[in-house]
């Protein structure tokens, strides 16, 4: 989670690009095909779903090891004056070496052995494609939130612009009247359009934070 949660503060804190420009600094860039590929990697649903999947070839390999023949070698080696019974003889010293090789063979079975092995292999077939219908449902999430937070970037900055431009609007409205140019009736509609921008400016940046929220959720963190 730690490592999510590094991968979320790189991504929502850096600006958001297509693709890198050449020759540019790419340290603090985030490209869209990178955050896929991150999350991913790194989403728990499919670090699950991999394992599963390792788990059933391993299964798989020990069913087909039923078929297979076994085979055993053992060997022995002594160096004494033992006899026959186990006992010292006295005489001289003398080694004995014995070695033993054996094989078992699986008998039929009425088919159990091919089942185990055809069902192992169904159940690989289908992990495998419930981990690729996962990828490709997380990329897909990726995708949505990484487009809704660069429509709500773009939002929040064009925002930011309107409410200085109606500050900049009340401040000469304000001015002209003082200096009896304008009317109280400017100034009222200036402050309301300031009011009004403001209120855009918050409503950006709500949308800003709840499309951070939905990345966080697409990499499989929690918000």
């Amino acid at each position: 989670m730690r490592v999510i949660a590094a991968l979320l503060l790189m991504l929502i804190g850096i600006t958001l690009v297509a693709s890198p420009p050449a020759g540019a600094q790419t340290q603090q860039t985030l490209t869209l095909e990178a955050a896929m590929t991150s999350a991913v990697d790194r989403h728990p649903s499919v670090v699950a779903a991999s394992r599963a999947v390792q788990a059933a070839e391993a299964r798989l390999v020990q069913a087909r090891a039923g078929t297979s023949p076994q085979v055993s070698l053992t060997g022995r080696a002594s160096v004494g004056t033992l006899g026959s019974t186990g006992t010292p003889t006295g005489g001289e010293a003398a080694s004995s070496h014995n070695v033993a090789l054996g094989a078992t063979l699986p008998l039929y079975d009425g088919g159990i052995t091919r089942e185990r092995i055809r069902e192992a292999e169904l159940r690989v077939e289908q992990l495998k494609v419930l981990e690729a219908q996962m990828r490709q449902r997380i990329e897909l999430d990726v995708r949505q939130a990484w487009l809704a937070i660069e429509q709500a970037s773009g939002e929040l900055a064009a925002a930011g612009k309107g409410v200085d431009q109606a500050r900049e609007a009340t401040r000469i409205a304000g001015v002209r009247y003082q200096a009896g140019v304008g009317t109280l009736l400017e100034v009222t509609s200036a402050q309301a359009s300031l009011a009004q921008a403001e209120f855009s400016l918050a409503s950006a940046r709500f949308t800003h934070h709840l499309a951070r929220v939905q990345v966080i959720l697409a990499v499989g963190g929690a918000p």
